[in-house]
C-alpha cells in the first residue's frame, strides 16, 4: 500500500530482477534507478547466464531492456529457451 504521507518526491525507483527456479530464487539484484538496456544486459552476462542450465526457461516481458541486441542471444547460447510474454497479460 502506498504511504501517503511520505512525500513523493523522497520515492525512489528501485528495479528488481528475479530469477525463480524449482531450487529458490538466484540472481536477484536490485537497481537504484530504472534498469536499461546495458544494465540489464550486465546482469545477463554476469549474473544470470553463469546460473542458467541447458534447458531451463527465460520469461520476460516486453520492457525496453530485455529487447537490447545480445540479450536473447547470450541466454540461449547456454542452452535456455528465452519466452517474451506482454505486459498487459500479466496485469489482468
Amino acid at each position: 500500500m502506498f504511504d501517503r504521507s511520505c512525500p513523493a518526491k523522497s520515492l525512489e525507483d528501485n528495479d528488481l530482477s528475479v530469477r525463480l527456479h524449482t531450487t529458490g530464487l538466484i540472481a536477484s539484484p536490485a537497481v537504484n534507478g530504472p534498469v536499461n538496456g546495458p544494465i540489464f544486459l550486465a546482469y545477463v552476462r554476469q549474473q544470470l547466464m553463469p546460473s542458467l542450465k541447458r534447458g531451463d526457461v527465460v520469461i520476460m516481458d516486453n520492457l525496453a531492456a530485455h529487447k537490447v541486441p545480445g540479450v536473447q542471444l547470450a541466454m540461449e547460447a547456454v542452452g535456455a529457451r528465452v519466452t517474451v510474454i506482454c505486459r498487459r497479460a500479466i496485469q489482468t
